[in-house]
């Protein structure tokens, strides 16, 4: 039974092909590392594009043997954005519709601190969080009873903060950007097949307009199918 392999967040899912015709290794790869570095691009797409690549791959290798083809869909090639503008589009965002907090009133948010190397992030957290902690630390030992457990929770806060950095650094300060021709003359071809069923299956990233889609789609549907659940 031929296999269709997509490649998905760094993770490869295998799905049974339900043709009797012969397809071999169609590739769909999305990649959406995000970046701590300002101009850094996150790589992101919309997961329907994805879907859509993926029947249309589906259609256009149907009936074909022998072939093994790669088929990147992403953003970074064609319509790239950027950490930065993910971030103040975010910011912006829940600055003019906050969250509202457990209390009832309104979740205040500030543009965050945005650190290139992890060099840099290191010194921004031995300054702002290690050195604080230690003295903490020398107040816990002379005052055991003032502070509680707070020194204890603080550190393992950090640890596990500074532990998750170091699994994702490869990811976050990824700067590749790779190479989607394949889908693109794979989207040329699909006129070639149904152009009322082509028509709906749209994966061209340079169709994307990232802040109506951040502010108007993919924030509001994280708020509703996410943080609400």
């Amino acid at each position: 039974m031929p296999s269709l392999f997509f490649l998905f967040k760094n993770a490869y899912f295998t799905l049974s092909s339900s043709f009797s015709s012969s397809i071999h290794n169609i590739v769909i790869a999305l990649n959406t590392p995000t970046t701590m570095n300002n101009q850094f691009e996150a790589l992101n797409i919309p997961v329907d594009m994805v879907a859509n690549a993926m029947v249309m791959a589906v259609a256009i290798h149907a009936g074909k043997s022998g072939s093994q083809d790669v088929y990147h869909v992403g953003s970074s090639c064609k319509n790239p954005i950027t950490f930065g503008q993910l971030h103040d589009l975010a910011a912006r965002y829940f600055t003019k519709s906050p969250l509202v907090g457990r209390d009832g009133s309104p979740i205040i948010v500030s543009k965050g601190t945005i650190l290139s190397t992890m060099s840099q992030f290191s010194f921004y957290m031995t300054l702002r969080y290690k050195l604080p902690l230690q003295m903490l630390r020398l107040i816990n030992i002379v005052y055991p009873w003032w502070n509680g457990n707070k020194y204890k929770d603080i550190d393992r806060k950090i640890k596990l903060a500074m532990r998750l950095v170091d699994l994702y650094r490869p990811y976050v300060l990824f700067k590749g950007i790779f190479d989607d021709m394949n889908t693109e003359r794979m989207r040329l071809k699909r006129q070639d097949i149904n152009k009322e069923i082509s028509g709906s299956l749209e994966f061209d990233p340079k169709s994307i307009d990232w802040e109506d889609y951040i502010t108007n789609i993919h924030i509001p549907g994280l708020i509703s199918y996410v943080l609400q659940n």
